[in-house]
């Protein structure tokens, strides 16, 4: 996905810390080792591919354990696709010492903190903490995903800073994207992807709300945890079977009714085949910000339930529709999901534009050229 011609430039290449939003060959390997290589998270896909969509250069993709000397010597800037780096739990020292070794410009986007309700949750380990350092002396502008990112960089003192959203927002190059929803949803709404988290902090709610979607369910999309994709893909034994009876909303699922909601789990190991997949659909909806926002980015109404900060602030930048987890149990969910949707579609494009005209700058700013495909975004619907 990424756009690449690498005789356009004289300049040396981007070292890209990261995928390009797919696992080669992941049909051919178990899928341990194809989850392991999405960074255990198919959702990491998405803004993997993205990132690179937005950059002009070429990009060589170099992994995250990456030989500084060799970077600093043969590229001239490195790209990282972020997450959820600043949690309390992870530790990016080894990323931290390469970056700082290898000493060359770096650009990061959709960096994020991962709390349930306050800044204060955020405890960041010593690595993580110079890690953050690295970045405001590397980065001309740390490109985050929301306001409460934002919150947890000034809390350590860190100031060069932008809110961005996801680079997974620029996957469709489509200026007239939410135009383009916002007119389908005058048609059928009969064929659904849910998009949950398996969380067992959620299972009550996620199983609420698949009872009331249930019906025009015809995918569900399992993004971890390892089980649940191994069944997705086909996968049989019996430590897999044991998953139903373990955390997450699966564990409600009646035992005679287990054969057809095994049938309907679905894993994809690419963006490509992902966004494929979802075109036959109508409606994507779910707890999972990377899954639904792939539902909209394919030209689907989708709508997030945002259970965290991290969910929400994403959501609540990029403007993709939302509703309260205290919604899910109406009786008439599946039709004000539908409801809530259009008012977000209608004002998606301008918000989009005004996105990938800061993200473009924001290269710019970085010695970078923004690609074609964010420039087109950026330009607006005509």
């Amino acid at each position: 996905m990424p756009e690449q011609n690498p005789a356009a430039s004289p300049l040396k290449p981007v070292a890209y810390a990261g995928s390009f939003g797919t696992v080669p060959a992941s049909g051919f390997l178990g899928t341990e080792e194809a989850f392991a290589k999405t960074g255990r998270n198919t959702g990491n896909l998405a803004f993997h591919a993205a990132l690179a969509g937005c950059i002009a250069e070429p990009c060589i993709a170099v992994g995250f354990r990456f030989d500084p000397a060799t970077i600093r010597e043969t590229y001239r800037a490195i790209c990282i696709p972020a997450a959820n780096f600043l949690y309390s739990r992870f530790d990016f020292s080894d990323l931290a010492g390469r970056l700082e070794k290898a000493g060359l410009p770096v650009v990061i986007a959709g960096l994020g903190a991962q709390a349930g309700r306050s800044v204060e949750e955020v405890k960041l380990k010593p690595g993580t903490e110079r890690l953050l350092r690295v970045l405001a002396e590397h980065c001309r502008t740390i490109a985050v995903r929301g306001d409460f990112t934002a919150q947890v960089l000034e809390h350590y003192g860190v100031t060069n800073y932008e809110v961005l959203g996801c680079p997974s927002n620029f996957l469709n190059p489509d200026p007239g994207l939410g135009q383009g929803i916002a007119q389908r949803l005058a048609g059928p709404m009969e064929r659904w992807a849910f998009v949950p988290t398996f969380y067992d902090r959620l299972a009550n709610f996620e199983m609420r709300l698949f009872r009331r979607i249930s019906p025009m369910v015809e995918e569900i999309i399992c993004q971890e945890p390892l089980a649940a994709v191994a069944l997705a893909r086909g996968d049989r034994d019996e430590a897999l079977e044991a998953w139903f009876d373990g955390p997450g909303f699966q564990k409600y699922v009646p035992k005679p009714d287990r054969t057809a909601f095994r049938h309907r789990l679905r894993s994809y190991f690419g963006v490509e085949p992902w966004i494929e997949a979802y075109r036959r659909l109508d409606v994507v909806v779910g707890t999972r910000i990377h899954g639904v926002n792939l539902g909209w980015q394919s030209g689907r109404p989708a709508l997030i339930f945002p259970h965290d900060l991290r969910t929400r602030e994403l959501a609540e930048i990029m403007g993709l529709p939302v509703m309260a987890t205290t919604d899910a149990g109406r009786e008439t969910i599946a039709k004000d999901i539908v409801d809530t949707i259009g008012p977000y579609a209608e004002r998606f494009d301008a918000v989009r534009a005004s996105l990938a005209t800061r993200f473009g700058a924001m290269l710019e700013r970085a010695g970078l050229t923004p690609s074609e495909r964010l420039k087109r975004i950026a330009a607006g619907p005509v």
